[in-house]
């Protein structure tokens, strides 16, 4: 009986999974009404996932790196076309209610309590990123970004030095990076939680190798998306390669 009652969850939990359903809905009830615009068009008209330059997915949109999303979105234009807006709001919905989930749990994790982590996943569930990002299926950049550092943080290993467990967080920061600028600061979050959590020794390698990989695109093929692709640019390309 006592091994049961330490096993069953905190009545805040069932609460938290109850207000992310009411905000599900709410959610989609909003998006059934809107439509694509804006930033949406190139993603589905113009990104493809075969082809090179301006037009593959390895092309910065924005100056960001946007990998991640375009493949996201010719996958959703192969399923649905643009017959339906709800497909790739759901999308969106199911990213920064994601997010939601992994702050929670993050705050579980490093003893707030119960109930305050779930007012607060309840509240940021619905205001959290602000209804226009939350309802536009074009912010999985932004939002993915936020996700994929966030899970960084969650995969992370306790232990102080570097172990094998930090292949995943790795991978975790590649998507983070591959789907905004926004990864750059996730990059720079991760790295500071890794250095207060596990000490230098592991948390330069991971900031290392962020760097080097956003580095690699930017000087391949990110460089284009800048305003003035040139002079300093131009500079800062060559230090760079060496």
């Amino acid at each position: 009986s006592g091994s049961r009652s330490r096993r069953r969850p905190h009545p805040a939990a069932a609460a938290f999974v109850l207000s992310l359903c009411a905000a599900a809905v709410f959610l989609v009830a909003e998006a059934r009404r809107l439509w694509f615009f804006g930033d949406d068009w190139e993603f589905l008209l113009l990104r493809s996932v075969t082809a090179s330059g301006d037009e593959g997915i390895w092309s910065p949109h924005n100056e960001h790196w946007s990998t991640l999303p375009i493949l996201a979105f010719r996958a959703l234009y192969a399923a649905f076309g643009v017959r339906h807006y709800l497909p790739y709001a759901l999308l969106a919905i199911a990213v920064h209610l994601t997010v939601v989930v992994l702050l929670w749990w993050l705050m579980l994790r490093h003893g707030v309590r119960p109930w305050v982590a779930t007012a607060f996943g309840a509240v940021l569930a619905v205001l959290g990123v602000g209804a226009e990002n939350t309802l536009w299926d074009f912010q999985i950049g932004f939002m993915g970004s936020v996700m994929f550092g966030l899970l960084a943080l969650l995969l992370m290993p306790t232990l102080p030095q570097p172990v094998r467990g930090d292949g995943s967080v790795l991978v975790a920061i590649a998507a983070a990076l591959m789907c905004s600028g926004e990864g750059l600061v996730m990059l720079g979050v991760v790295t500071l939680y890794a250095l207060l959590l596990r000490g230098l020794r592991a948390a330069v390698p991971l900031g290392g190798f962020g760097l080097t990989l956003y580095a690699t695109w930017y000087v391949a093929i990110g460089h284009v998306g800048t305003p003035n692709d040139s002079g300093s640019g131009r500079a800062a390309r060559g230090v760079a390669r060496g």
